[in-house]
């Protein structure tokens, strides 16, 4: 940098920093997000008790979470270290990640190409973008702006190589795998150093500008150590994948071309007009053929005027390239999974649109008179607007309840719907609940997933028999549903029908054999139906797949504590468990209390069981659940008299 142009540098780096950091200044308050967030930070014991060495060896295994991102995890762990489990640190340490990114973006481009303010214009879009918020506003995404971090210090780094610093290649190589290990998504880097060798890098060029073709072999090869650690990583990724996959569903060839179509359109418009943002988009994997025709056209004749705009206009072609090429990983075209389009994704990738969009700019405007005073005021404009619509982005990130309002924005997300109604069933709100998930149910009819949520939240309202039909109707769509399978089995059961409810559980087992959960609903099944030798089976193989579930607990301890029959009758074993099932529940469960003193009165010890039962009347009391406090009150009367309950 010379030191003509020192002085407008700082005042460029001190708007970006200041600006940015006077935009996301609220995001410090901001609460943690509901999605990912407990993954990776507050319900993770590996990352929310602080940076261990003890888990050295878990930040970098393969798996956790479909990923293999150790630095993310070492990243989370630490800010757990020195904050705790307070979000406002987290948020901090995001925004000044973007802050310095942002910085980065600058340096970088004015380093390559010489131009300072074209440069400048780029670093302000990356900046204050809305599409940028997400990944800023979402604790979560620290691993995208890590990966940017390391990412452009590898561009930096190399263009220090190309310019005769031979250590420049190898801390481009150091930084390329830091990147990686913040987040695979940069195994696309390697074709972006070869798009910047023949643009603005000129390295496939002669002195006279002209392409030669001899000068490609020496850059492939220089390559390689870059291409070797994307491979490596891709395997990394997909074993992760493998071990813990994101999402069970399956879509063929068709539908994933049909989602990434529609993801890279969502792209290019919330790029030039970023309207009706949000976190959860829908899987787009079917369209009309004339939509997915016209579309698919348009972006094959996009990439075709980039390519032939090389010679010309070259910063068409690896804008274009960039921003296309680095969202292949995001689309999911070659894994049989289809990803919804996020905006976070589009972290890096904008930067190639932003580079092609800035310099045609530029170079119309040189045919205008005073073309930089049009360009100023075009671009303060542009800037302007960013910050104002970041603005009004950002704050729907501040908790739960404004986000997932947020979420089914437009009205055609069907998957923001569905979300939606799944906050509300969760805070109470039933009615609405019910009308935002019809909402979706309009838009995706044949949606068993939708149709079995709407189930549920009628099933909260006490309206069983809306909810049975409902259940049934899922599965005709789609008979594999276990959470159907299992809610329509809780429905039978509460409507007094034990055989049809095992029969739920039945089908439910043969897609979950492991879940304890399903053992232990086919447990209380079974006790219904009047089977206590097979719900004693059930509940002890739930114990076996999960040794803490203090409900398997609790059930089975009833079960030995008040059945008389001499081969089920085992008062000890019930004691053991009732008191473990107590201790877990830390004594806020007045129906496991009241086992426990039942458990007691069956061993002989009536006074623990005395005490036992008015410490159920007493915590059921305090939960407004009378009729469980008055039935503990008259089994409290039984044990003084010496007599244990019996089923």
């Amino acid at each position: 940098m010379t030191s003509k142009n020192s002085m407008p540098a700082v005042l460029v780096c001190l708007v970006l920093a200041l600006g940015t950091l006077f935009l996301y200044a609220p995001a410090f308050h901001f609460d943690f997000a509901p999605y990912v967030d407990p993954v990776y930070v507050t319900a993770n014991p590996h990352v929310s008790h602080g940076l261990s060495g003890s888990e050295l060896g878990w930040y970098f295994q393969a798996g956790y979470a479909g990923n293999w991102h150790p630095l993310t995890w070492i990243s989370h762990a630490l800010d757990c270290q020195v904050f705790g489990l307070k979000p406002s640190g987290p948020h901090v340490v995001n925004v000044l990640l973007h802050i310095v990114n942002s910085l980065l973006v600058f340096f970088v481009l004015r380093q390559i190409t010489g131009a300072f303010w074209r440069a400048a214009a780029v670093a302000a879009l990356f900046a204050w973008h809305p599409l940028q918020v997400e990944t800023v506003a979402w604790i979560s995404e620290r691993k995208d702006l890590l990966a940017a971090l390391f990412f452009l210090l590898t561009l930096l780094a190399y263009a220090r190589y190309v310019r005769g610093a031979k250590i420049g290649y190898a801390l481009a190589l150091a930084c390329f795998a830091l990147g990686l290990m913040s987040k695979p998504v940069l195994v696309t880097l390697p074709c972006i150093l070869l798009l910047l060798d023949f643009w603005p890098l000129g390295r496939a060029q002669t002195p006279e500008n002209k392409f030669d073709p001899r000068r490609l072999a020496p850059l492939l090869i220089e390559k390689i150590p870059f291409f070797a650690l994307s491979a490596a990583s891709c395997v990394i990724t997909i074993m992760a994948e493998e071990a813990n996959p994101i999402s069970t569903i399956t879509y063929h060839l068709h539908g994933r071309i049909v989602n990434a179509e529609m993801s890279y359109w969502r792209y290019l418009q919330h790029a030039f007009w970023p309207s009706d943002l949000g976190a959860v988009y829908p899987t787009v994997y079917r369209a009309p053929l004339a939509t997915a025709a016209c579309i698919g056209l348009i972006l094959a004749g996009l990439t075709v005027i980039a390519v032939a705009q090389f010679r010309k206009r070259p910063y068409w072609t690896v804008g274009w390239l960039w921003f296309a090429g680095m969202l292949v990983p995001v689309t999911n075209i070659v894994h049989g999974g289809a990803q919804n389009g996020v905006d976070h994704a589009m972290y890096l990738p904008v930067l190639g649109l932003f580079v092609l969009v800035c310099w045609e700019a530029s170079d119309l405007a040189s045919h205008w008179p005073k073309p930089q005073a049009v360009l100023g005021g075009v671009g303060a404009l542009v800037l302007i607007g960013c910050l104002t619509a970041s603005s009004q982005q950002l704050p729907i990130w501040r908790n739960e309840a404004t986000l997932v309002a947020r979420i089914p924005q437009p009205n055609s997300n069907f998957a923001g719907h569905i979300t939606y109604a799944a906050y509300l069933l969760r805070v109470g709100q039933l009615p609405e609940a019910e009308a935002e998930c019809q909402k979706g149910i309009a838009i995706a009819p044949n949606n068993a997933g939708f149709i079995g949520l709407l189930a549920e939240i009628q099933r909260k309202a006490g309206r069983l028999d809306d909810a049975a039909k409902n259940l049934r109707a899922a599965l005709d769509v789609n008979p594999e549903l276990p959470a159907a399978h299992m809610l329509l089995g809780q429905i039978l059961l509460q409507q007094n029908q034990p055989a049809a409810a095992l029969g739920q559980f039945d089908l439910l087992l043969q897609f979950t054999p492991k879940d304890p959960e399903a053992h232990w609903w086919r447990g209380n099944a079974l006790s219904a139906n009047q089977d206590p030798v097979g719900a004693i089976n059930e509940f002890s193989e739930a114990l076996k797949l999960d040794p803490k579930f203090a409900a398997a607990m609790n059930d089975l301890a009833w079960i030995l504590a008040t059945d008389t029959r001499s081969k089920i009758h085992d008062p000890a074993n019930a004691i053991r468990l009732a008191e473990r099932a107590c201790e877990i529940s830390r004594n806020t469960q007045p129906r496991m209390l009241g086992t426990l003193a039942a458990s007691y009165a069956a061993g002989g010890r009536f006074d623990d069981a005395v005490a036992a039962a008015q410490k159920a009347h007493d915590v059921a009391a305090a939960q407004g659940d009378k009729a469980l406090a008055n039935q503990n009150l008259q089994l409290q009367q039984l044990y003084r008299e010496h007599q244990p309950y019996r089923e």
